[in-house]
This record gives C-alpha cells, structure tokens and sequence, in this order.
C-alpha cells in the first residue's frame, strides 16, 4: 500500500494549538473581524493544557516542540473591553485605532501564566509562537514581551507594521511606524538580556488602496536603511468580499 500524500497545511499546524478565536484590530484589508468576531472567544487555560498533552501523547512524530500557541493573533488571549454594557453598545470598528481604547484592558497576566505552565510540562521541550503579534497591545506588557522573547522565539518573530508611511497606514488603520521602533527597542533589550541572537521579520502590504507611488519608495528606501530585502513579494487585490483581504510583501534580513 502507498503511503498517503503529504499535506503541507497539516504539516504546518500538526503541533500547534489554537488558544482563541477573533480579532478587534479592525484592519480594513482583513477579514478575521467579518467571520471570527471582533470580540476575543478564548478557550481555558485547562483545555489548552489538555490539548498539549494529547499531542505529546498521541502524535506521531512530535519532538517535544509545540510550533505555535496562538490564533488570529498572538497575544489578544482573555483581552477584551473593561465593560460588558460598553462593549455590548460599541460599534468602533476598531479597539486599538487610532490609539488603544481606554476601555480596553491590555493585560498579558493570564497568557504569561499559560505559557509558564505549558513549557513545564513533562516532555515538552519548547514552545514556540508562530502567530502573528500584536505589537502595539505588547508594548503595554514589557514583562510579555521579556517572557516572549526569552522563551518562545526560535530566532525570528514575524509581526506585520504593514507600511512605514502614515497615508497607506491611515486607510489600514494600523499604528504609525514608530510603534514598531519602540517594540523593535523592546525586543532587542531583552534579547540581549537574555543571551540571544534574534531578529524581527515585518511584513509590509504593497500597493494598498490609498498608497502613492512615493510611498512605496519611502518603504523600499526604509527596508535598505533596516538592512532587509524582500523574499516574498506580492501586492493588494480586491476580492468580492469586503473588507479586503491583501497579499503581504514578505521580507527577510540579509
């Protein structure tokens, strides 16, 4: 009998597990918001336990590495509005643009924990964080950041400030440029502090609705001042479905 074909989508996610649901970013290229909800769904620290166990008991092939405790986003797990009457009233498309809302707890407490507890189980050797990261909810938990950096990142983390120039990152609406630079500090410190050699990968949309053509030399003159060079380039198309989803433009150190 023939083996069965490799399926590189299962391969990917084969040790990873899903620690919530939805996103409140409001990115208007995306569309996690129109079929997850933009109010957080996380599961209970037990449940994401349970499942880690499982797949150290009962896959076949795992080394002891979980890939990814994750979802749409790494680090919204248990965040959500301060208010349940506000939160059931609010129609903001957004819970972090243009700023974060101060309705909005950011506290990192409960997934610290989670990770704390998963990477001391018995037979798991590293748990690592291959979702996306919020980065403008991080820089309000150094300590997240700290706990991260030292334990779950395999040398690189990806995030998306998805452009440098405020026009394109307005009709995003995602955070200024210099949001990434003070998380880019943050990250760098406790790399150091931790011993090791670790490198952020930004993803970058090209051509956006709204993005002029000094825009996109604004960013290619940003990624050779940052030493990067793209890997992977693809540009924004629409889809019948709003809002729309991009191709990313992927970039990598050199």
């Amino acid at each position: 009998m023939t083996a069965p074909p490799r399926s590189p989508a299962w391969e990917m996610i084969r040790f990873s597990v899903n620690i919530m649901r939805g996103c409140f970013g409001g990115c208007t290229f995306c569309s996690i918001t129109e079929h997850e909800g933009r109010i957080i769904q996380s599961r209970s620290e037990d449940s994401v336990i349970r499942e880690i166990e499982e797949i150290r008991d009962k896959v076949k092939g795992f080394t002891g590495v979980i890939s990814d405790l994750g979802g749409p986003t790494a680090n919204m797990y248990r965040i959500g509005c301060k208010s349940p009457e506000i939160e059931a009233a609010c129609r903001k498309p957004s819970c972090v643009y243009p700023g974060i809302c101060q309705n909005l707890h950011t506290d990192h407490g409960p997934l610290i924990h989670m990770y704390r507890r998963a990477r001391a189980l018995k037979g798991i050797k590293k748990i690592l964080i291959g979702s996306g990261l919020r980065y403008d909810l991080a820089i309000e938990s150094p300590e997240y950041i700290k706990e991260l950096v030292t334990h779950h990142v395999g040398g690189y983390l990806k995030i998306a400030p998805e452009h440098t120039e405020g026009g394109p990152l307005s009709k995003m609406m995602k955070p200024g440029i210099g949001t990434y630079d003070k998380f880019k500090k943050l990250f760098e410190q406790a790399s150091e502090e931790a011993g090791k050699k670790q490198y952020l990968i930004p993803y970058f949309i090209a051509a956006h609705p709204g993005t002029a053509d000094e825009d996109m030399m604004n960013l290619a003159v940003w990624l050779k001042k940052n030493g990067f060079r793209a890997d992977q380039v693809q540009t924004f198309y629409p889809s019948p479905m709003p809002p729309r989803r991009p191709c990313t433009t992927r970039t990598r150190t050199r």
